[in-house]
């Protein structure tokens, strides 16, 4: 082989390794990613048009290397000369196979973003939802604890523990990502336990756990919504009522169910500040994907949840 037809070999390769960042790092980014399809085609037949012409400097040299052979000539194909059999298709190849991989980067980097936009939106929703735990909940707790203190019951020093402990629970615990399903659950029942302080005779709460909790996680915080809007919406001081609050846990899921009558009407301060089923819909969305199901009867004066979540 020839040294011309070596420095021409040379010059292709080096024009395709040129071409693949130039595609990969200004065509894409600039023309394809912002829809400038007319500029895209032009740029990408402009390169194809100078790839093609890359042989016809070196026809000259070539010919007088080889004065006894029959010319070369570069605007028709060859035989014997690269590129022109095949040279569109390595072209194009070279073509492909950058346009392909600069794509899939740029999915996955906007697959990346999407997933960071998500964490970020779902701390916040976090922090709102442990900002909501609850000032009313905080200052009635205060008042039935004063109260017990002014009657000296021997409940105040527990009652005063168990608030103690959802504040540190909510505060620092749920900063994990998961929580082990006891906390959860213990703090479920402190929550509970608290509520009754200020609750007559009238109100029934039953709150079971069926099942194994130890090495069983849940992100923090999921099913206290659901608890809280049983005690809103589900006992009144004038009549009888009961709440149901069962959690069953099993060795690949953990079902959580409330079941209360409807007793109290929701004021609009509640509809516009209250936690709502809705954050807890997005929650469960961002962190159990298709691991959960969620099902909300509410019929006449009936409310039923019931939340299934796969381990």
């Amino acid at each position: 082989m020839s040294d011309t037809l070596k420095w021409m070999f040379f010059c292709i390769d080096v024009y395709l390794v040129i071409f693949y960042y130039f595609n990969t790092e200004v065509i894409i980014p600039y023309l394809l990613a912002k829809k400038r399809w007319l500029w895209y085609s032009l740029a990408i037949i402009g390169c194809l048009s100078l790839f093609i012409m890359i042989p016809t400097f070196f026809e000259e040299a070539l010919n007088q290397e080889n004065p006894g052979r029959a010319k070369f000539k570069m605007g028709r194909r060859s035989r014997s000369l690269y590129p022109f059999n095949g040279s569109t298709a390595v072209f194009f190849l070279v073509f492909t196979v950058s346009t392909c991989i600069k794509v899939i980067q740029q999915w996955l980097s906007a697959e990346q973003r999407q997933k960071l936009i998500e964490t970020e939106k779902l701390n916040t929703e976090l922090s709102f939802l442990k900002s909501q735990i609850n000032p009313h909940f905080l200052f009635n707790t205060l008042n039935n604890i004063y109260s017990l203190a002014i009657v000296k019951s021997d409940e105040t020093a527990a009652a005063v523990m168990k608030l103690s402990s959802i504040m540190r629970y909510v505060l620092s615990d749920t900063k994990q990502h998961l929580v082990p399903l006891e906390k959860e659950i213990e703090f479920i029942q402190h929550y509970i336990d608290l509520q009754n302080l200020r609750l007559t005779d009238k109100i029934k709460i039953n709150f079971i756990v069926n099942g194994e909790q130890e090495g069983k996680q849940i992100a923090p915080l999921l099913f206290i919504p659901f608890v809280e809007n049983a005690f809103k919406y589900g006992i009144s001081t004038k009549e009888h009522s009961e709440i149901n609050i069962t959690i069953n846990i099993k060795p690949n899921e953990i079902e959580f169910i409330t079941d209360n009558r409807i007793l109290a009407l929701e004021t609009d301060a509640e509809k516009k500040n209250g936690i709502g089923l809705k954050n807890t819909r997005r929650r469960l969305e961002i962190l159990y994907a298709d691991k959960h199901t969620l099902e909300i009867h509410r019929k006449e004066d009936h409310f039923y949840v019931n939340l299934k979540i796969t381990q």
